[in-house]
């Protein structure tokens, strides 16, 4: 168990584990407040830069929050295989400004909502299909990615610290800045486990009392809202444009919405890494749920007419803030945010909360989640490749994103989009990760049965591959012993599900100069061999049977990944050449 400097365990509540509704329900507001927050600043940024008209702004904030609080819950209590079964808050995606601005201003929210469409159907799509990204989408693409979302948001956050009314005292900012910033650092820094869930929210309230004398707290917004309501103007009533503006806009929003998908791999990843006492190794079928609900979220922004949702990339930093893993308090960040859309006056008050205590907010969230991007990016170990991928990505996404590489008319729609730092580092990782993969190794293959007459197969299969290379006897029964204890491991898993099953295997090589990699494609399964190698690194308990091979696994075998999907097991283990 991970433990923090007082000894106690850094998480309270695992994802399956309930806390009190009081708490679920406090923690539930807490974080919605971002959440809502960002959700309606992109949703009306994106209207009125689409020129879409008052009524319309106010269906979008009020679609956006519906949408986004079904999502959520959807995400936190998993129906089949949809949600990541998790606490992950959804929020307008800024990623779309650009191309939802464009959409709207070229064809209103029909054709807006005919590229949603789109976009939800590849999301739909590739949500069953992540086993065969996953030599693009590694820990290190997805871990660079969350690196830069705060490099992108932070800038944003401290401009809006410029955002004061008329007369307002110049220390005023930065009194209310480092009220909120200095009271969540302390409070989490030495606070008890109880005090740091309620950290942020504490340091929010401080941040807010301190602005009301300095005349930073907009009151006048609180005042005209009404308590209860639903827009006036209504649901726009969309009508599906398949015209020559779609296919031209087409391909924007699906390269989006593929940068949006590997996002939300990063941010599920991330937060499953962030929601248990014990490290587990990263369950991608919980990434496959992730990417499968937000795709249903945004087919639901299609009939709405408004632009798409995605992951908030805080959902893992509020987690490491509060210790609160629980999927009841992802349920309760849905409900608050369905219930704030129909209450107009909550909603006037959450938001009039002063940009300098949100800014300060989000520093500490952000801060936390690019730590969280650099461990995933570097949790397969660091290398000369892995290094340039990363250093590149993320410099190349910070720079396009300040517009210091593509100055030009702010209002074209591919300067707009290539001064987006996400997609721009997203893209490079992308290629530069198939430019290994292409110039890499030739792989070889063996297809056959998982049952105990596979290993004379597997050996002679591996031998001949052994001598090819140049490998010595001592390196290639190394590299076979190896092969033979996955295959025991991967044959008791079977057996323990059903003794009659007969899965196929797909062994796949590629041999180096120095090492060999070794991947096993089989049916999906129950237990993670990566779980069960971290399980030894513990106090001793009763010997098992099966402890026998993953030791020898865990001494012989440089790197052991297991990732587990909903239609197959991926077992891929790199073997040294040398002694």
């Amino acid at each position: 168990m991970r433990e923090n400097t007082a000894g106690t365990p850094r998480i309270r509540y695992e994802p399956n584990e309930k806390p009190g509704w009081p708490l679920s329900v406090a923690l539930g507001l807490q974080s919605a407040v971002p959440v809502l927050v960002g959700t309606v600043v992109v949703s009306v940024i994106t209207a009125r830069t689409g020129s879409a008209g008052e009524p319309y702004v106010i269906w979008a904030v009020f679609a956006a929050l519906v949408v986004g609080g079904l999502t959520t819950v959807l995400q936190s209590v998993r129906v089949g295989r949809l949600g990541a079964g998790h606490a992950m808050a959804m929020v307008s995606s800024g990623s779309f400004i650009a191309a939802s601005a464009t959409a709207l201003r070229l064809g209103g929210p029909g054709l807006l909502a005919s590229l949603v469409l789109a976009s939800s159907c590849l999301q739909i799509a590739l949500a069953n299909r992540l086993s065969g990204l996953r030599r693009l989408l590694t820990p290190t693409v997805c871990g660079t990615i969350i690196m830069l979302i705060p490099a992108a948001v932070l800038p944003i956050a401290f401009a809006m610290l410029g955002n004061t009314p008329p007369d307002t005292p110049g220390h005023a900012v930065s009194v209310c800045f480092a009220v909120t910033l200095l009271v969540i650092t302390v409070l989490t820094l030495r606070g008890s486990a109880a005090i740091r869930i309620w950290a942020p929210l504490i340091g929010i309230a401080a941040g807010s009392l301190a602005s009301i004398p300095l005349d930073l707290h907009d009151f006048g917004r609180v005042a005209a809202a009404d308590w209860v309501g639903v827009p006036t103007a209504g649901w726009p009533a969309v009508a599906p444009s398949f015209g020559p503006r779609f296919w031209a806009l087409l391909p924007a929003f699906l390269f989006v919405a593929l940068v949006n998908t590997m996002k939300t791999i990063g941010d599920a990843t991330a937060l499953q890494a962030a929601s248990w006492r014990t490290a587990r190794a990263p369950d991608y079928r919980v990434a496959e749920g992730a990417v499968a609900a937000s795709g249903v979220g945004n087919l639901l922004c299609a009939v709405a007419g408004v632009m798409p949702n995605v992951a908030y990339s805080a959902s893992a930093s509020a987690v490491h803030l509060t210790g609160v893993a629980a999927r009841r308090v992802g349920v309760c960040i849905g409900a608050v945010l369905l219930a704030l859309a129909f209450c107009p006056k909550v909603v006037a008050v959450l938001l009039s909360v002063p940009d300098a205590v949100i800014s300060a907010y989000l520093v500490v969230l952000f801060g936390l989640l690019f730590v969280g991007g650099v461990e995933m990016a570097v949790s397969e170990g660091m290398n000369l490749r892995r290094a340039t991928i990363i250093g590149i990505s993320f410099w190349m996404g910070v720079g396009f994103g300040q517009g210091a590489i593509v100055p030009g008319d702010s209002s074209s729609l591919w300067v707009t989009l290539l001064t987006d730092g996400i997609s721009v580092g997203a893209l490079t990782a992308l290629v530069c990760t198939g430019f290994v993969e292409l110039t890499g190794p030739r792989p070889r293959h063996l297809t056959t049965v998982l049952d105990a007459d596979a290993a004379p197969r597997i050996e002679a299969f591996l031998s001949r591959l052994a001598d090819r290379s140049g490998w010595g006897d001592r390196s290639k029964d190394r590299l076979v012993g190896v092969a033979e204890e996955v295959l025991l491991l991967l044959l008791g898993e079977v057996g323990s599900r059903d003794k009659t099953a007969s899965s196929s295997l797909r062994l796949t090589a590629r041999a180096g100069s120095g090492s060999t990699e070794l991947e096993f494609v089989v049916a999906a399964g129950d237990t993670n061999i990566e779980d069960q190698l971290a399980l030894l690194a513990g106090p001793a308990g009763t010997p098992r049977e099966e402890d026998v091979s993953l030791r020898l696994l865990r001494h012989y075998a440089r790197t052991v990944r297991h990732r587990k999907y909903h239609s197959v097991d991926i077992v891929t283990v790199a073997v040294d050449s040398h002694a």
